[in-house]
């Protein structure tokens, strides 16, 4: 896929998305909206009537907004850091994880911290290269258990929606805890190396104006170390839940054996 399919420049952000935009976050499991300048806090919360009721982070302010920056504080947390952040889905510590990211650039001076983005069909199909028996652990309902400063869930990787529609649900990183059942641990390895495979793996440099929208049961994002000494690096963060007055599709349509499971792969 090239990056230029999933960009839409704008020159405002409304309270709703254009269908330009819409056609590619349904299509892709994501868009970016590329404006001349980063929109306000106020104008990201107003996305809450297209795009569903706002979900809270453990650091959501009170209007549910997160500052991704290094500055440590909180400690624990890889938004304060400047390290790698593995790709993952947002809340998959939570029973109720959010159906939308959003990742608004404010500034984007330091070297690296590029955004990392793979497509669950791929990692799905491959998954089922290996060996259907692996998929059918992965979609048991105790499959994985994730532990992040004491907010815990035990739920399917892989859950059935709707009909042919697939959500995941992933995350293992060095601050948090990803624990497999007795028959889906060693599934839950190989999904961590097929994650991390470079092959799978779209990266892309978000610049200043640039906002990012993530189906969230349908695309694992993370990103790249990124040297905090060479530049101002600060995103804003706000989820959604999706059931907003925007048409939006979400997960991903699973056909085991068949390659080309997803447009977003």
């Amino acid at each position: 896929m090239a990056e230029s399919g999933f960009r839409v420049k704008l020159e405002r952000l409304d309270n709703s998305l254009p269908d330009e935009a819409v056609e590619r976050f349904n299509t892709y499991g994501l868009v970016v909206l590329e404006l001349p300048e980063p929109p306000t806090v106020e104008q990201l919360v107003a996305l809450e009537k297209p795009l569903g009721n706002l979900w809270y982070h453990q650091r959501s302010g009170p209007n549910g907004i997160s500052v991704i920056e290094p500055t440590g504080n909180p400690p624990g947390f890889l938004g304060t850091m400047p390290d790698e952040h593995p790709p993952h889905t947002d809340g998959a510590y939570n029973d109720q994880p959010p159906r939308i990211v959003l990742l608004s650039c404010e500034y984007a001076e330091a070297e690296g911290g590029d955004s990392v983005l793979v497509s669950a069909a791929a990692v799905y199909q491959r998954l089922a290269d290996k060996g259907v028996d692996l998929v059918d652990s992965l979609h048991a309902p105790d499959a994985l258990t994730i532990d992040r400063n004491g907010s815990i869930s035990c739920k399917a990787a892989f859950q059935r929606v709707e009909d042919d529609r697939v959500s995941v649900c992933f995350r293992m990183d060095k601050h948090s805890s990803t624990q497999g059942s007795m028959n889906s641990s060693h599934a839950i390895e190989v999904m961590s190396e097929v994650v991390s495979a470079p092959d799978l793996q779209l990266r892309t440099t978000l610049k200043r104006g640039d906002v990012l929208l993530i189906d969230n049961s349908a695309i694992l994002h993370g990103r790249t170390e990124f040297d905090a000494s060479s530049g101002r690096r600060r995103m804003l963060r706000a989820n959604f839940m999706g059931n907003g007055e925007q048409k939006l599709e979400f997960g991903f349509i699973a056909r085991r054996g068949e390659a080309g499971v997803h447009s977003a792969g």
